[in-house]
């Protein structure tokens, strides 16, 4: 029996970003591989301003090597056996051309990472860790690798506390190929949790290639229109990012959302229960309901964010217009200017049958229902017809409401049908970002893992990939075992049963299981 675990001893864990000893010695390379030997010099180049995400990479591979491989090395400027650049245009980025994408070219002289920019040589070098990890060896086979994302932003909180970024917690987060963290706001430097420095957090993520988005809870006193209104606004949002220009942009939903509008038809309060002499009014939210105003709002919020950053990015969570009628809910998404993001809950609503045959609904965050539904895929298709982004809420950093208490959900095939719905939605509609985690955080995993090489292009067979990651984690010896244990662990979470009826939430051309 395992020895019971002292209060967040986890953390421990999540500070040993490199595992030690994983080399058996005992292999030996084949004539189809590279071999990584002691004294082998990483080239990064002879730049001054040498991207401070490729030098962070560089040093991270030398501390993997040490520790896991056994190697020493030594990161250079001027010459070595592995290279790492961003590419030029003389070099072929076919099928690695968009951000974290790269390319690794290895031969019998050694091993050239190009990165399509900084974080895609920082990728590559993530990339061959895997692969020696899996290899239980400083071993590369020869030949050429191109990789691209499937997303980005991939979003995720911290796992380590609330909104708490140790850096070993920020490399962990980049070696799963994620590159943006969210963070709770009340104010400038204040969280639910007490004062955080901001900047001093955005400094030391950017060196790990990680944005920084900022979940807001401000409330929306005023009307644009209000005395003062506009000054409010800058007070607030503006205040943000004149402080901390760096923030890559901020997520708004439900109170984020609502403001006291002056349609008649919505709300004159922010109150999310809003009553006259006692009786409720029935009214809804700007939150969830579509008012003439809405676009002023926007605006204003746009205006005063980008007055100190040009490229901060507005993401509208839809999270409580999604049960509202499909005319209701394009009428919302018509309030937002183009280039606003959308994100839209995978699994909102859903209705199915679990295995006593048993009619369910499931509100939101579970596994049980893995399957993106058709109204979400028409919504997201509609706001890319109108020029929006499309984002998912897809808790794909390994956990749900489900529960709560465990640092993942081990449920692999649960996870992996969602994940083939998922490239479903990219290529029917054009989902481009994730919020892979809510509150609970994301704690490097199987399943983190499974996720990262399945959310690149191209695509990777996920049996197969579920076997490479199971040894990368647990070695070689037991590998149908754990599956076995995986499979069990996916039914138990597999809370519905299979109906030939035809499916009104669920994706009709992968499962028909909602009645």
């Amino acid at each position: 029996m395992l020895e019971k675990e002292r209060k967040y001893g986890f953390r421990e864990r999540m500070l040993e970003v490199h595992k030690k000893g994983i080399r058996n010695y005992e292999l030996t390379p084949s004539s189809d591989e590279f071999e990584v030997e002691d004294g082998i010099l990483i080239n990064i180049g002879t730049e001054l301003d040498c991207d401070s995400v490729i030098e962070t990479a560089a040093f991270d591979f030398v501390d993997y090597l040490y520790k896991s491989m056994g190697v020493s090395a030594t990161v250079s400027k001027h010459c070595g056996a592995i290279k790492v650049k961003i590419a030029d245009a003389s070099v072929d980025m076919t099928g690695a051309d968009s951000t974290k994408g790269f390319c690794i070219d290895t031969d019998k002289d050694g091993i050239t990472v190009y990165g399509y920019d900084a974080r895609g040589c920082a990728q590559g070098l993530y990339y061959l860790e895997k692969c020696m990890t899996i290899r239980k060896a400083p071993f590369i086979k020869l030949g050429t690798v191109t990789k691209k994302p499937l997303f980005s932003p991939q979003m995720v909180h911290s796992g380590y506390q609330i909104d708490r970024f140790p850096n070993e917690h920020l490399a962990g987060i980049a070696h799963e190929g994620r590159d943006a963290i969210v963070m709770f706001v009340n104010d400038v430097d204040k969280t639910p949790t007490g004062y955080m420095d901001f900047n001093e957090l955005i400094y030391r993520a950017k060196k790990y290639g990680v944005d920084i988005y900022a979940y807001i809870y401000f409330d929306n006193l005023k009307h644009p229109e209000d005395e003062g209104g506009v000054q409010f606004y800058e007070n607030t949002y503006g205040k943000l990012f004149r402080e901390c220009p760096r923030i890559k942009g901020i997520i708004l939903v439900e109170g984020s959302l609502v403001f006291p509008s002056k349609d008649p038809a919505i709300r004159s309060t922010i109150a999310l229960n809003e009553r006259i002499d006692v009786i409720p009014t029935g009214k809804p939210t700007t939150a969830g309901h579509p008012a003439y105003d809405m676009p002023l709002f926007m605006d204003t919020i746009l205006k005063a964010i980008r007055k100190y950053n040009p490229d901060a990015e507005l993401v509208a969570w839809n999270y409580n217009v999604v049960a509202k009628p499909e005319e209701v809910r394009h009428a919302w998404y018509d309030q937002f200017p183009k280039g606003t993001a959308i994100m839209m809950t995978v699994g909102n609503n859903c209705k199915y049958k679990n295995k006593a045959g048993i009619k369910c609904f499931a509100a939101d965050y579970t596994l049980t229902h893995p399957w993106i539904q058709q109204g979400m895929l028409d919504d997201a298709k509609y706001v890319t017809s109108r020029g929006l982004k499309a984002y998912a809420m897809t808790n794909t950093g390994g956990i749900t409401w489900d529960m709560g208490v465990m640092p993942y959900q081990p449920g692999a095939y649960l996870w992996m049908e969602r994940y083939e719905s998922m490239i479903k939605a990219v290529e029917e509609c054009g989902i481009c970002g994730l919020m892979e985690s809510h509150h609970f955080g994301i704690y490097p995993s199987i399943i983190s893992r499974l996720s990262n090489e399945v959310f690149r292009d191209p695509y990777v067979d996920m049996e197969k990939h579920l076997e490479n990651v199971i040894v990368h984690d647990f070695g070689d010896e037991n590998v149908e075992e754990i599956k076995q244990a995986l499979r069990h662990m996916s039914d138990t979470f597999k809370n519905r049963q299979r109906y030939t009826e035809p499916c009104r939430c669920g994706i009709s051309f992968l499962h028909q299981a909602c009645t």
